[in-house]
């Protein structure tokens, strides 16, 4: 259970006394008090002391934090947990107590031994307080009272506190240098098991200069997990290297290690022949020789097309007894023209990048349209799709709208092959032109257009549902040709004509007015009332007894029709 003792600061001052409140434990027992001085606090200000027994914890109240590789470990604290906070004469909460308030927490001796520690060491207690920023509890301090068994100190601000010894400096663990290069990147973990690093004295020094201190550790120690992380600045020389780093917790336990690594400032060689002539439809074999004074760890080719930004393409290539082999694909090689270069990596990580290589491409075949283009109905609307293209040559292609094949506009420039693209159903009885588009040099080209005509036109509009098939005749530059056969598929969207409708009322006596309700009905509508009258109206009024069906008639586009009957009862008075 949480014990809370509420005490009202008035009664104590009325008094001209100091406001003390106690948990139901006394200190001896192990309890705790909270005392503010005469004055400190406004009339009606209330001290609020809550305590957490230790007995739910199997009478050792155990945090767990963090350590080496996030495993974790747990640092074992003395007797219960304390909760503290004061209100001001309004009921607010106050986030900082100016000047402190003294918080006593009481130990036993049977608490003290439970948590593995002797009777002598009850002088090391000091009082620490949960900082949930950095997930430690925080060294406070204190002053261990071992006659009355009782720690003392001021505190200001409100939280749980509890009381521990610790007697462990932080850790150092993982250090390491990402590689042996002039400029790697220092890495390490601080952990601390429960107080809490102390930035203040942090110092991390490299060959004896300061690199991070209590002024710049931000930028490279995250202080809630422990994790540093230094991109040394400027290049190192060859040789051993010291990195000597001292950092102290909040209870003042400090730790010093010093840490060497080897740097190797040689680049390694590399000698490559430099392939610039390739012919389309062949891949392009690269070779390489390369050496280093402490091995190779190996070699990177690096390839895109010549023309715009594309990011390279990366592949380790494959070590022989002599040499470094890999080929640039053949579904790669087209009329853009490659660029190329190779980066040797030796042991220690130091880089030697080949000369750029540029590679023209001797293109033997015509540009290739691969995929289905279709032009299909679905229910309420039209769907275009186009199979994304395989060919470096294609780009995509547009949809074009118009209401005569001479007024057509531009209606989206499509550059998600893969996706379909919706054409509302108000541009139903429109035309529809589609637009291959292709890119780079290209020859002569002609099509036919599987419905009797043919021409050069990347555009072409289909006035009929059918199947053609499209061929697409290419010459490339070089005199190449190449012939490609697609299919277009167009259907016209079903007819849809719902007709339903509901009456209110159904029967009645003359003169009865009835309501239609047509919901769902999207057509043409007209009524039959069944007594001699027609019309649009949803509203009709009877003035003679008798049986009347009332027939319901929806037109639906494409000219479709369907009907449905309600019959309605007039009776005789």
């Amino acid at each position: 259970m949480i014990q809370e003792i509420v005490k009202t600061v008035d009664k104590a001052v009325e008094a001209g006394k100091d406001a003390i409140v106690n948990t139901v434990e006394s200190v001896v027992e192990g309890g705790a008090y909270l005392k503010a001085k005469t004055g400190q606090l406004a009339n009606g200000a209330k001290l609020f002391i809550s305590s957490i027994p230790s007995a739910f914890k199997d009478r050792s109240y155990r945090i767990s934090v963090r350590g080496d590789s996030g495993s974790g470990y747990t640092a074992t604290t003395i007797g219960n947990v304390f909760v503290v906070n004061v209100t001001d004469e309004n009921g607010n909460a106050l986030t900082a107590f100016s000047p402190p308030l003294e918080l006593g927490i009481g130990y036993t001796d049977t608490a003290l031994q439970s948590a593995g520690f002797s009777l002598s060491d009850a002088a090391k207690l000091k009082a620490y307080r949960w900082d949930g920023q950095s997930g430690y509890y925080i060294f406070v301090g204190g002053t261990a009272d071992t006659a009355n068994k009782v720690v003392t100190c001021q505190i200001t601000l409100p939280g749980q506190y509890i009381l521990a010894i610790d007697l462990m400096a932080p850790q150092i663990l993982n250090f390491k240098a990402s590689d042996g290069t002039p400029k790697p990147t220092i890495t390490f973990n601080i952990n601390d098991n429960l107080s809490g690093v102390n930035v203040t004295n942090l110092s991390i020094k490299l060959d004896d200069a300061e690199i991070v201190n209590n002024a710049n550790y931000v930028n490279y120690l995250d202080i809630k997990t422990g994790a540093f992380s230094y991109p040394v600045q400027t290049p190192l020389s060859k040789g051993q290297h010291t990195v000597k780093i001292s950092v102290s917790d909040t209870a003042g336990n400090v730790e010093t290690h010093s840490f060497d690594f080897t740097v190797n400032d040689v680049l390694p060689s590399i000698t490559h022949t430099p392939v610039t002539k390739a012919v389309s439809g062949s891949p392009v074999q690269l070779r390489a020789t390369t050496s280093d004074d402490e091995g190779i760890k190996g070699v990177l080719l690096y390839y895109r097309a010549k023309t715009g930004e594309m990011p390279y393409r990366i592949v380790e290539m494959v070590k022989g007894s002599d040499s470094y082999t890999e080929a640039i694909p053949k579904e790669f090689i087209s009329s853009f023209g490659i660029r190329y270069y190779l980066t040797s990596i030796d042991n220690s990580g130091n880089r030697k990048n080949s000369d750029l290589v540029d590679i023209q491409v001797d293109d033997k075949t015509g540009p290739e349209i691969t995929g289905n283009f279709t032009i299909a109905s679905q229910t309420g609307e039209f769907a275009v799709k186009w199979s994304s293209p395989a060919d470096v040559d294609v780009a995509g292609y547009k949809i074009y709208l118009g209401d005569t094949p001479n007024s057509m506009t531009l209606y989206q420039d499509t550059q998600s092959l893969a996706s379909w693209t919706t054409l509302k159903d108000s541009n139903k009885g429109r035309y529809i032109s589609v637009s291959f588009d292709t890119q780079g040099t290209i020859g002569d080209i002609s099509f036919d257009y599987g419905d009797g005509t043919t021409g050069k036109v990347l555009s072409h509009i289909y006035t009929q549902p059918g199947t053609y098939k499209v061929v697409l005749t290419a010459t490339g530059i070089s005199g190449y040709k190449t012939l490609t056969e697609k299919t277009v598929t167009v259907t016209q969207s079903p007819c849809v004509a719902v007709a339903n409708f509901t009456v209110q009322p159904e029967n009645g006596q003359a003169p009865l007015t009835i309501s239609l309700n047509t919901d769902g009905s999207t057509g043409e509508l007209s009524f039959d009332y069944g007594d001699g009258t027609t019309g649009k109206e949803l509203s009709h009024t009877y003035t003679q007894a008798g049986t009347y069906t009332i027939t319901l008639t929806e037109t639906g586009t494409g000219g479709c029709k369907n009907t449905m009957q309600k019959t309605i009862i007039v009776p005789v008075k």
